[in-house]
Parts: structure tokens; C-alpha cells; sequence
């Protein structure tokens, strides 16, 4: 299944034919600063739902942006592998990852081995189940230098397709910046059976997403239904330069039943990370709602 990323576009533009389904396609280039809500697709969609579920999820961000604080700021992307149907808001805006590059720091590694003709080593298995399940900073300091830094995650970047994503520097992996619209292209990178990552390294780091500890299981799971399987990673810190505001982000994917969605929510700006998980899972059902209604 292909599972490139359809580039963001300023508005909603329907290609219509008379008698066949419609595409949906986006303009080349950078999203708009404007925020809107765009739905693109890489092949046919049916006109009417393709518009209801842009239509839904436009005027739900719209009423959550007017009943929150005006110090949060959110992005959104969600690609709907089954109907061939993208959702952006703010694709391009750039948010600090927190834990969230862990998944980057686990998916370098990987490829580091293959590049080599090994497998991780016992220690290097016992650490990423560490980083990924109960998010160890520890751990992900370890494999961070491990993969050669910031310039190890930047090649590994590179290979995944990454292209507006910047590694944290001086060892400070979670200020590492990231937009939702790269984190939805590792996801699909990880899971794609022809990416980078051999079927080895897919099976384990998504393994590892899909067991993450339960205080870890928050944010995109939201949006599962049941009987789904999520595969995710999540992310939080306070920021000093914020005057102690959250940046709380959620990146995954839910399968299962006929699903195959890939979502990224990226936030800062929350008084609390409670408050901040509790937007996020927000986020995440309002997406589902509009892709599965």
C-alpha cells in the first residue's frame, strides 16, 4: 500500500467529474499559516463524505480553538490508508517532540544494525523496551549517543523521509522539533513493508508501540475503537520558557477491522499535563469521528 504523504494545501479542491467519484488533491507547497483544515487523497473518494468529514472536522477545531486558551497552540495530521484521505491542521508548524522522538531514536538504531548485517544487541533490545513501553529518559539518552547524536538521527531522518525535523543538540534529544506532518511520514515509514526498516525492525519497534505501559496509553488510543489495535508514542515536558506550560503530543496508528489510520497531534501550552493529555485525547476522537462517523 503506498503511503506517501499528500502535500497540505491552502483550501479544498475538488476535481469533478459527472459521472465518476471524485479526488480530492492538495497544491504543492507549504501549508498555509491560516490553520485550515484540508482533505487530499492519492486516488478517488466519494464527493459526500470526502466533504462531511473535512467539513466536521473544521468546525469541531474551530469550536475547540474558541473555548480554549489562547496559549495553547495544536497541529493535527491524520491519513486515512483506506479511503486514500488526508487531514491537516497547521501540517507545517513546528512543535518540540518531547518523548515523542523516541520512536526517531529507536527506528536510527534499527537501521544502524541492518546497515550493519546484525541484530540489536541484548542490551540495546532491553534499553528501546525501556524507551518505547515506559519512556525512559535514561535509556533514551544511552541510545541517543548510541546513534551517533543529532547527526545520527538527522541521517536516519533523511532515510525515513523526514524532512522538517531537527534534531535536538547537546544531547537534548527531546527539544528536538518536529512537525505533525514528518510524524505522520515516520509512522507510515515504519509501517510500510516496502520503507527503510526491514520486517525484522518493523515487528519489533511496533511491537513495542503497541505494548506501551499502561500510563502510557493515552492520547491517539483515544480514537480507537474497540477491537483496534493502536501502535503509538507519546510525548510531555514542561517548558521553562513558557512559564511552566505543557507541550503534550500523541503519534500513532490504529489498525484493525477495515482500519488503517495514521495520526499526529502535536500541542503546547497547557496549564497541566493532565490538561494537556486530556486536549489531546480531545484531538484524537474528534479526527476518528470524522474519518468514521
Amino acid at each position: 500500500m503506498c503511503r506517501s504523504l499528500a502535500a497540505a494545501c491552502a483550501m479544498l479542491i475538488l476535481v469533478c467529474s459527472s459521472s465518476a467519484p471524485v479526488a480530492v488533491a492538495g497544491s504543492v507547497g507549504p501549508p498555509p499559516a491560516t490553520g485550515r483544515w484540508t482533505a487530499s487523497a492519492e486516488y478517488s473518494a466519494p464527493l459526500a463524505e470526502t466533504m462531511r468529514g473535512a467539513a466536521r472536522l473544521r468546525q469541531a477545531l474551530t469550536r475547540t480553538l474558541r473555548t480554549r486558551s489562547s496559549r495553547i497552540e495544536f497541529a493535527v495530521a491524520a491519513i486515512d490508508h483506506v479511503t486514500g484521505v488526508t487531514y491537516t491542521f497547521h501540517a507545517g508548524e513546528a512543535f518540540e517532540t518531547a518523548s515523542v522522538v523516541k520512536m526517531g531514536i529507536l527506528a536510527a538504531l534499527l537501521l544502524r544494525a541492518q546497515d550493519a548485517g546484525r541484530d540489536l544487541t541484548a542490551a540495546q533490545q532491553s534499553l528501546a523496551d525501556d524507551m518505547i513501553r515506559s519512556s525512559d529518559n535514561e535509556a533514551a539518552s544511552t541510545l541517543w549517543w548510541t546513534i551517533g547524536g543529532a547527526s545520527g538521527l538527522a541521517r536516519a531522518n533523511k532515510r525515513l523521509g523526514l524532512t522538517e525535523t531537527s534534531p535536538g543538540q547537546d544531547g537534548w534529544w527531546g527539544l528536538t522539533t518536529t512537525t505533525v506532518a514528518d510524524q505522520i511520514r515516520l509512522v507510515d515509514s515504519i509501517a510500510d513493508p516496502d520503507g527503510p526498516l526491514d520486517d525484522d525492525s518493523r515487528e519489533f519497534i511496533l511491537a513495542l508501540m503497541r505494548g506501551v505501559d499502561h500510563d502510557q496509553d493515552w492520547g491517539v488510543s483515544a480514537g480507537a475503537l474497540p477491537g483496534e489495535t493502536v501502535a503509538l508514542k507519546n510525548g510531555w515536558m514542561p517548558r521553562s520558557d513558557q512559564d511552566g506550560r505543557w507541550t503534550v503530543n500523541s503519534v500513532g496508528w490504529v489498525t484493525g477491522g477495515g482500519t488503517d489510520l495514521a495520526v499526529a497531534v502535536l500541542s503546547r501550552g497547557h496549564a497541566s499535563s493532565a490538561a494537556g493529555i486530556a486536549f489531546v485525547e480531545e484531538i484524537a476522537r474528534l479526527v476518528r469521528r470524522a474519518v468514521s462517523p
